[in-house]
């Protein structure tokens, strides 16, 4: 039985350019709120072309609309509109239940292809409903305010940690430094010394985000 953690269906600050630029400098969330708004408008246009559902396809629009945050509830109903679409493919579902990531619930579930479906008839149809029904929503949910500020504050509270960490391996980092940097000299570190110097693991950073 396969388990997919939906949140990592489009990883933060990688698939989305917004987050991204969240993460390298401290954006006010009036104006984080008007970039979701433009990430909305072009998923908006991906998802036309893309033929998604009418119920998604809803939801994308109200936010590109409005610049507001996704809802649970969205996120959640999309979540199970997948579900339901991979049942109806064959699929054996385990699940869901909700897990705590960056200060939002997520749904994660297990599953497993009918028998004898090779890798990527498996990846089709579970690509195809997840498209469909929940991969617009979900890469908005996970760019939503509330994950934005929840990264930022636990960054904060934990960069004084992370800083002590790098120094240990003669990297000094300033006390004002934007997340992107540090990120890139800890991802630097661990492949110079290994797992055990994550730094981010060391300064509890990494538990903080699946709180």
């Amino acid at each position: 039985m396969r388990t997919p953690r939906l949140y990592a269906f489009f990883g933060v600050c990688v698939a989305v350019a917004l987050m991204a630029s969240s993460c390298s400098e401290n954006v006010p969330d009036s104006e984080y709120l008007r970039q979701h708004s433009q990430v909305a408008s072009i998923a908006l246009e991906e998802a036309r072309a893309q033929g998604v559902n009418a119920d998604q396809l809803a939801v994308i629009e109200s936010v590109a609309e409005s610049g507001r945050d996704v809802t649970y509830t969205e996120y959640h109903d999309a979540a199970l509109a997948m579900i339901e679409c991979l049942e109806a493919a064959g699929f054996a579902i385990d699940g869901p239940w909700d897990q705590r990531h960056q200060g939002q619930d997520y749904v994660s579930f297990g599953y497993s292809p009918p028998e004898g479906w090779s890798e990527r008839q498996m990846d089709d149809v579970y690509g195809g409903c997840a498209f469909r029904h929940f991969a617009y929503v979900d890469m908005l949910y996970q760019t939503n305010t509330i994950a934005k500020e929840y990264v930022d504050d636990a960054f904060t509270r934990a960069l004084p940690e992370i800083i002590t960490c790098l120094a240990e391996y003669g990297y000094e980092i300033p006390g004002d430094a934007p997340m992107d940097e540090v990120g890139s000299t800890v991802v630097e570190v661990v492949g110079l010394y290994g797992d055990e110097a994550d730094c981010y693991t060391r300064s509890g950073f990494t538990a903080a985000l699946n709180g």
